[in-house]
C-alpha cells in the first residue's frame, strides 16, 4: 500500500480548520480588543459610520457615532452603502 503526504501551509490549514481556535478562545475569556478600520461620512449626516476589527481574531463590528456623542449600531451593508 503506497502512503503519500502532503504538506499544508499554515494559511490554508487556518481556512479548513476555522481558524485560530486560540485566538478565539482569547477573546471569549478577555474580550475583544477593537481597532479602528476604518470611517465613513455620509453626506448631510450627523454621525459617521466606524468599522472596528479586533486585533487578536478578526472579528468585525460596525458602529454609528453621532456627533453628540451618541452611538447605536449599524451593519456592513450600512458601511458598503456609503
Amino acid at each position: 500500500m503506497d502512503t503519500k503526504t502532503k504538506t499544508i501551509d499554515n494559511n490554508t490549514l487556518e481556512k479548513v480548520s476555522g481558524g485560530n481556535i486560540f485566538e478565539d478562545i482569547k477573546c471569549f475569556f478577555e474580550g475583544h480588543g477593537y481597532d479602528i478600520d476604518g470611517e465613513k461620512f455620509p453626506q448631510g449626516a450627523d454621525y459617521s459610520i466606524r468599522k472596528y476589527k479586533c486585533y487578536c481574531c478578526g472579528d468585525i463590528l460596525y458602529e454609528r457615532h453621532y456627533n453628540n456623542g451618541a452611538d447605536g449600531k449599524s451593519s456592513k451593508a450600512e458601511y458598503d452603502s456609503y
